[in-house]
């Protein structure tokens, strides 16, 4: 950190900006042994996972005792794992379904590829058949997912409500009879006139669950809520008292280094300060050259573009033309494809630089990056 600091203070564009320095410590994982059926405890050994951390075996246990379960742990701390062990497990023993719910397309896309994985490995005759129903599929891509009657089906909001329950007793009843896990992923994107109308698109999901004799658990996923059983209660309709909350993160994590910067006043500016979107982009540029993968966070998409564009050309100005080729922006309208792209890019460490709207927030696992900065103060409205 006092590393760090002293070096972005060598800059030459450094006047004083530093303005406050703190350090979040680290914490060690906490972990115990759950009992797993032996070819899903392989598949985990495999992908190095010999332990589950204490807040995925409470959720886990949760689920199993059949109460609805409110995850709010940081990102990066397994959240996933709590619904897929049960999941999975219902799939294995008698065929029991799960419909996987996530606000973005992105989203669905990358824990259908993780699921899947784990799916695969499990071997021939584990009943388990992970695949995802978007608009993005065409007609008859949507009618093989049907024919090949999925035990975990991942969609979004939107197409559960035009494509599933509007045929639930014709195209979907296999599906919604066995239905037994429900799982709202970033359940904090519900609020709003949009969590307005999840909130219905639920009530009708339980309806036709009723008509099937099916009552499915729920279990809702967030990092970033400070009301969750409340808020699940208040999407799902189901009752508060029914919630088992899960909140404290047992996972192992570093220390975390926030600074406070401060862009310098204009010369003859009256007060007025340079830019923040001038500032993150030299800082952005002062850190890919120092070797630091980084991640820019701002508001909109043409500033996502446009500041993208300027580090790149600051790299070029520094004589780092290799630099300038490894710096991308990520935003909503991007193609698919094109986005896929860059989170593989980024995963990889192919791309040493990113500017990007909240679209990164859904679906990308950022744990791994060096830094990350704010463009503007995250509390502005």
């Amino acid at each position: 950190m006092d590393d760090l600091a002293d070096w972005l203070r060598d800059r030459p564009h450094y006047d004083d900006q530093l303005v406050d320095e703190r350090t979040l410590p680290g914490s060690d994982a906490s972990t115990r042994n759950v009992a797993l059926e032996s070819r899903l405890e392989s598949a985990f050994a495999d992908r190095g996972i010999d332990a589950l951390y204490d807040h995925q075996a409470d959720a886990i246990k949760a689920v199993r005792d059949g109460d609805d379960v409110v995850i709010a742990t940081p990102t990066a701390s397994g959240k996933s794992l709590a619904y897929t062990v049960p999941a999975f497990e219902r799939a294995m023993d008698h065929g029991g379904r799960t419909l996987y719910i996530g606000p973005q397309n992105a989203l669905v896309a990358d824990q259908a590829e993780t699921l899947s994985g784990i799916a695969s490995d499990l071997g021939f005759g584990s009943r388990v058949q992970v695949d995802t129903y978007t608009g993005r599929l065409s007609r008859s891509e949507k009618q093989a997912v049907r024919d090949r009657r999925p035990t975990v089906l991942l969609t979004n909001p939107e197409m559960l409500h035009y494509a599933l329950l509007p045929h639930g007793h014709r195209l979907w009843e296999w599906f919604f009879s066995g239905l037994e896990t429900v799982v709202l992923d970033e359940v904090h994107e519900y609020r709003g006139v949009f969590g307005g109308h999840v909130a219905h698109v639920l009530r009708r999901l339980r309806r036709v669950c009723e008509r099937f004799d099916a009552n499915p658990d729920f279990v809702c996923c967030s990092a970033t809520i400070g009301n969750p059983v409340e808020h699940a209660a208040r999407v799902t309709g189901r009752p508060e008292s029914g919630f088992a909350l899960v909140d404290e993160d047992h996972s192992e994590r570093g220390p975390r280094h926030w600074l406070l910067w401060n862009p310098p006043e204009e010369a003859g500016g009256e007060g007025r300060r340079r830019s923040s979107h001038v500032e993150t982009r030299h800082l952005m540029a002062d850190l890919v050259t120092r070797g630091h993968q980084t991640l820019a966070f701002t508001r909109s998409r043409q500033g996502a573009e446009r500041n993208a564009t300027g580090t790149a050309d600051d790299l070029r100005d520094r004589g780092r033309h290799d630099l300038a080729s490894e710096i991308a922006a990520y935003q909503a309208a991007l193609t698919d494809d094109r986005r896929r792209s860059l989170e593989a890019d980024l995963h990889d460490g192919t791309l040493r630089g990113v500017w990007s709207t909240s679209a990164l927030e859904l679906g990308v696992d950022v744990g791994g990056l060096d830094a990350v900065l704010l463009d503007g103060y995250p509390a502005r409205g």
